[in-house]
């Protein structure tokens, strides 16, 4: 991976509680030049969904893979493709965790920090002209057909991602009767608060992962 030279506590505790980590450049990442960087602009969640589900079949199929036992997890952006796969593949994953996604890109440019922007570079036009487009590039769109347990974790103060957008796949997947949690961080933004909500967004996922794990 190309996510900058530093040490990644994160990855080392998932590491540590026994799971393969594999963590990838999609299109779209850094590391391979401007033109593979710049693949996902107003295409997004697209290739770099087939990308990602691409390299996990491939690891999955390794010898000392446990192809019964996969999970699925992302921040952000990580959590928009979090959901758009479980969306797309229900039966692949055994538990997701979603962490301060993108759930309604209309939602995202109407009330986030960062409106023009995602208007301009994710979508490429308005909410007004092109609804279609958005309900379509939206996570909410699969909501009907998740079915893999899923964590949701937003800071109450995050205003990147809003957290009434955690609280609409919440309500949505809970409406359907899939399993499904949420933890709100008090206070905390887009970077997950406190030192101790930060340990709380890593070790909550790999709770939940544990507690899905097939025999």
């Amino acid at each position: 991976t190309d996510y900058g030279p530093f040490f990644s506590i994160t990855h080392s505790l998932y590491a540590a509680a026994g799971y393969l980590v594999l963590c990838t450049n999609p299109r779209g990442s850094i590391g391979y030049g401007r033109e593979f960087a710049n693949a996902i602009t107003n295409a997004y969640p697209g290739q770099d969904h087939d990308d990602l589900m691409t390299m996990v079949d491939a690891l999955s199929a390794r010898p000392y893979a446990d192809a019964k036992n996969l999970f699925i997890g992302g921040g952000s952006g990580g959590g928009v493709l979090t959901l758009w796969a479980i969306g797309k593949e229900p039966d692949k994953f055994r538990g997701a965790v979603a962490l301060r996604p993108v759930v309604d890109w209309t939602d995202q440019v109407t009330t986030s920090d960062g409106t023009s922007f995602f208007m301009k570079h994710w979508m490429g036009a308005t909410p007004w002209d092109k609804p279609d487009l958005y309900f379509q590039r939206s996570p909410f769109s699969l909501a009907g057909q998740i079915k893999t347990p899923t964590l949701l974790i937003t800071g109450e103060n995050d205003y990147r991602t809003p957290i009434s957008q955690t609280e609409q796949m919440f309500g949505a997947l809970k409406l359907r009767g899939v399993e499904a949690e949420m933890i709100r961080l008090p206070g905390a933004g887009h970077g997950m608060g406190r030192p101790s909500q930060w340990l709380q967004s890593v070790l909550a996922p790999i709770d939940w992962f544990n507690q899905r794990k097939a025999k």
